[in-house]
């Protein structure tokens, strides 16, 4: 699963740390918008304190800000997603911008 080594760690992570670790993150999207290890640790980060719209906004944000097909942060949504009918949602959301980046000539990153 995206990000599973991460889970028994934040788990134990104080949520003030976790605040200040956001906010480093946050900064560093700022510059770096497109960046995909940052939207990742920052996402899961963030879904470790807040399960609800605010957590499924904050993905599809990343994801529009991507600007292309990311395959490991279409994989995260979908693993955040508890309910079925939902997760199947994004991930035929998921298959649907794939295709639409193949058929622009844009490079796919898998989803994992």
């Amino acid at each position: 699963a995206a990000l599973a080594f991460l889970k028994p760690v934040s788990s134990r992570i104080d949520p003030s740390d976790r605040d200040v670790a956001l906010s480093y993150l946050a900064r560093g999207l700022e510059a770096h918008q497109h960046s995909v290890p940052l939207w990742a640790l920052y996402l899961h980060l963030f879904a470790t304190r807040n399960e609800g719209n605010e957590t499924r906004h904050l993905f599809q944000e990343a994801l529009r800000r991507m600007g292309g097909f990311c395959g490991l942060l279409w994989s995260m949504y979908a693993e955040w997603e508890k309910a079925v009918p939902e997760r199947d949602s994004i991930l035929s959301a998921a298959i649907a911008e794939g295709k639409r980046a193949l058929d622009r000539g844009e490079q796919v990153s898998p989803i994992v």
